[in-house]
């Protein structure tokens, strides 16, 4: 099973490689330290280079919120937003987006603070006196594969 899945992500890695080589020949490096690189970003209007940067957008929601969810798995960190069950990363990115146009006191922070503050903007936690949830896995889709 992990070699079948090892092999599927390769020949889906290999398919993709062309097209992403000339969004990012189109685009150029997709630089994101602040919350205005982010949010550029993430609004990217369509385009020549809309999937490029709708997949770098992607990505580092993505990766910050699987970071976010072992962190409040493992006890380390307590909530931070606590989106609804049906929350989607197209959700979280329109939330992101909408909140960083509003907030330009926080261009300058770094992408991840600006994300999580957006966040916790719209979906905050309840005050935590229990045990800590863990964020809903339908932002962050990700499968556990054993070596």
């Amino acid at each position: 099973m992990q070699r079948t899945l090892c092999a599927a992500a390769l020949a889906a890695a290999s398919l993709l490689a062309p097209v992403a080589a000339m969004s990012q020949e189109a685009a150029g490096p997709v630089q994101i330290s602040t919350t205005a690189d982010l949010a550029r970003v993430c609004d990217a209007a369509q385009g020549p280079t809309y999937s490029y940067q709708r997949g770098a957008c992607d990505g580092f929601i993505g990766g910050s919120g699987s970071l976010y969810v072992r962190l409040v798995e493992n006890k380390l960190v307590a909530n931070w937003s606590c989106a609804p069950a049906n929350a989607s990363l197209d959700d979280a990115r329109r939330v992101f987006v909408t909140w960083a146009q509003a907030n330009p006191q926080y261009a300058s922070e770094t992408a991840t603070d600006g994300l999580w503050r957006a966040l916790n903007a719209t979906w905050p936690c309840p005050k935590a006196d229990g045990p800590i949830v863990p964020a809903p896995s339908s932002i962050v889709k990700h499968k556990t594969v054993k070596p």
